[in-house]
């Protein structure tokens, strides 16, 4: 979940004065699965809040309004869905591609593809998923609920602009990156080649476009994507239970003694310093 999501909203109190309040409770993903108590997981954020070690640059996580590339990799369809529609950064070129997302008729991991370029500054247009099943002839007809087809890139047409070092190559290598269950079955590009690479192909049929495609889930996988939860119900309780007796461990807010001193950020301190003064004394 990302900071900032609204969990519901408190009434007005109550008849014959009664406080007005909201019961909270966390309910794993999955078919049958139990509402667990979630104070376990809540201490364990108040423990993440109170040390200093998962903050970058002295920045608060939790109190950022944009997931993180990790966030989006981890998130549910569910949470994608809404980022995807609502993102400015991901265009379609058809209704149709909208509508598909709209009726939760996309993979997960397309959803997550399209976010994750986005995040990385690479702006995705949207060709066709599912609703282009009909077209032959091209990427965009091989695209279905599990596979998409990009058509441009931060505005820039794919068509025309596949070469090297363009944004088309910047995308293929950025989606290359993408691994486990992540990782693309295949990535077809019209003209570009990458030698060497296991799931990047160069199909003429897709100059234009960048078609990525994912592996059908099955078995497990395919009982995942459908709502099966890897936990019984008495396995969660079990678990939720556990993490409750777990003390709270001791954080060091400072660095211990076997930290290293970084040399190259005490010199960058030392001539922000000396050039701060050589301006204060210029002033006067």
């Amino acid at each position: 979940m990302i900071a900032g999501t609204v969990l519901g909203h408190v009434g007005a109190p109550g008849e014959g004065g009664s406080e007005a309040s909201m019961f909270f409770q966390i309910r794993p993903a999955g078919v049958d699965a139990p509402l667990i108590d979630p104070k376990p997981i809540l201490d364990g954020w108040v423990q993440l809040e109170n040390t200093s070690i998962f903050r970058a640059k002295g920045e608060n996580p939790f109190l950022a309004t944009a997931p993180t590339v990790g966030q989006v990799l981890l998130e549910s369809k569910h949470q994608l869905e809404q980022q995807v529609l609502r993102d400015p950064g991901v265009r379609f070129a058809t209704r149709c591609g909208r509508g598909e997302v709209q009726s939760s008729q996309v993979d997960r991991r397309v959803l997550a593809t399209l976010e994750f370029l986005s995040i990385s500054g690479l702006k995705p247009t949207v060709a066709a998923l599912g609703c282009a099943r009909a077209a032959t002839g091209n990427a965009a007809g091989r695209a279905g609920g599990d596979s998409l087809a990009i058509s441009a890139i931060d505005g820039t047409p794919i068509a025309g602009h596949e070469q090297p070092g363009s944004l088309a190559d910047i995308a293929m290598h950025r989606l290359m990156r993408l691994q486990g269950t992540m990782r693309p079955r295949q990535i077809a590009s019209g003209s570009l080649s990458y030698p060497g690479t296991s799931n990047t192909v160069t199909l003429p049929a897709d100059r234009g476009l960048i078609h990525v495609d994912f592996q059908a889930p099955r078995g497990a996988r395919a009982a995942r994507a459908a709502g099966a939860s890897p936990l019984t119900p008495s396995q969660w309780l079990a678990l939720i239970s556990r993490l409750g007796e777990i003390p709270d461990p001791s954080v060091a807010g400072k660095p211990s003694t076997a930290a290293i001193p970084d040399p190259t950020a005490a010199g960058a301190a030392t001539a922000g310093t000396a050039t701060a003064g050589t301006s204060s004394a210029g002033a006067r």
